[in-house]
């Protein structure tokens, strides 16, 4: 059996420290991934707020308004008034009748009942503040473009992480078989012969070979 060198002892270190490192870039690649999936509402439960574009925000682009099921879409919808930058130009588009819906865990089941535009003819944008109101139900409100943004980042960093602690797992196995290989390699010490010390002669009678007596040789042995 092979002799646990230093050098084996080296590489196993090696292994074993690349391998932790692994398991932390996995652990910071489930975080990523859990962030970038994660809804930012932009405003919970509230009856008003307020948004800021700039000329380089995509004209389709907007604030998606979520309510708590309701059996009147359209008295919701008719409720909600946006003041827009300049003149207003019926930023308020209704979802009513849409499939659209989030359930969450703290705030139960919501359905999307409309959406406000920031571009009066869907391709210029109208930079400046909008501010949301409601006067028939609390609402909610999630910019999907910074949405998709922030899960097309999160998913893409625990991608990074995840590949990069799958290349330091490769690593740390061929560091390991390095290590078999030195250790099977290693030249093994010689072993003293088991009695003591070697009889150089032949052993005359009654003489002690090896701490064993030894009968006498002869032709007639």
């Amino acid at each position: 059996m092979g002799e646990c060198n230093r050098t084996v002892k080296a590489l196993l270190c090696a292994s074993l420290v690349v391998t932790l490192v692994g398991i932390i870039l996995m652990l910071v690649a489930y975080m990523k991934g859990s962030e970038g999936i994660e809804v930012d509402w932009q405003a919970t439960g509230v009856r008003e707020t307020a948004f800021s574009v700039d000329a380089d925000y995509h004209p389709t682009c907007g604030m998606a308004i979520y309510v708590k099921e309701v059996e009147e879409c359209a008295e919701v919808v008719k409720g909600i008034e946006v003041d827009t930058p300049g003149s207003n130009w019926g930023a308020v588009v209704s979802l009513c009748g849409s499939d659209g819906g989030i359930v969450t865990e703290e705030y139960g089941t919501l359905s999307e009942v409309a959406h406000v535009t920031v571009s009066s003819d869907g391709q210029t944008v109208v930079p400046g503040k909008y501010t949301v109101r409601s006067s028939a139900a609390d609402f909610w409100a999630i910019d999907w473009c910074s949405e998709i943004d922030e899960y097309v980042g999160g998913i893409l960093a625990a991608a990074g992480y995840f590949y990069s602690a799958v290349v330091l797992f490769i690593i740390s196995c061929v560091l390991c078989c390095v290590s078999c290989c030195c250790s099977a390699q290693s030249p093994s010490k010689p072993q003293a012969p088991a009695g003591g010390g070697m009889v150089i002669g032949q052993p005359v009678e009654g003489q002690v070979a090896m701490g064993r007596p030894v009968a006498a040789t002869g032709p007639c042995s």
